[in-house]
């Protein structure tokens, strides 16, 4: 499963694509459609689904979606306001972990615009006291990825594991699942 990436009028979007490998002939199968951004596609450990994440064009926040390859619409857990990024299916399929940025922010002074302010896009003021301030091409790390947990059905609620201060860089699950 592959994300094949466009230009849909003025938004750069994204699908899945299930490409066959097997050299049977096989067109490839589109399997997200709209105008969304789907990326990051792990297949489930039993190969029947599929997770990933889903932000809209214009969006910083990524959904973690679950796509049932035998048909269907995807589903997903609640999230709230935490964007899954580096998502990983447990050994047996049941769960997936992934990492998120929490609060509390770090540096931030002054009142933070609230999203969608066009008037206001940045807090007021940061008090930098660390090395870790800023990332290339990602701007301010105000807040740190802490690592969840979460069933693999919708509506499932996540879990948070870590709330470490220095935050959570990578992961792995152990072959016993833990």
């Amino acid at each position: 499963i592959v994300t094949r990436r466009f230009v849909e009028g003025e938004e750069y979007v994204s699908h899945l694509w299930l490409v066959p490998l097997d050299g049977d002939g096989a067109e490839p199968r589109r399997l997200t459609s709209g105008t969304v951004r789907d990326m990051e596609p792990r297949i489930a450990p039993d190969g029947t689904r599929v997770a990933f994440t889903r932000s809209t064009p214009a969006g910083d926040r990524h959904d973690l979606r679950i796509l049932d390859l035998r048909g269907g619409e995807s589903v997903g857990p609640a999230l709230g306001d935490l964007s899954a990024v580096d998502i990983a299916w447990s050994p047996d399929g049941g769960r997936i972990a992934f990492r998120a940025r929490t609060d509390p922010q770090r540096f931030i002074v002054g009142p933070v615009p609230k999203p969608g302010d066009k008037d206001a896009t940045e807090p007021r003021a940061r008090r930098v006291m660390t090395l870790d301030y800023r990332w290339d091409e990602t701007g301010y790390l105000d807040r740190r990825r802490q690592l969840f947990l979460v069933d693999a059905v919708e509506g499932a609620v996540p879990r948070n594991l870590t709330s470490l201060a220095c935050g959570v860089d990578a992961f792995a699950w152990r072959p016993d699942g833990r």
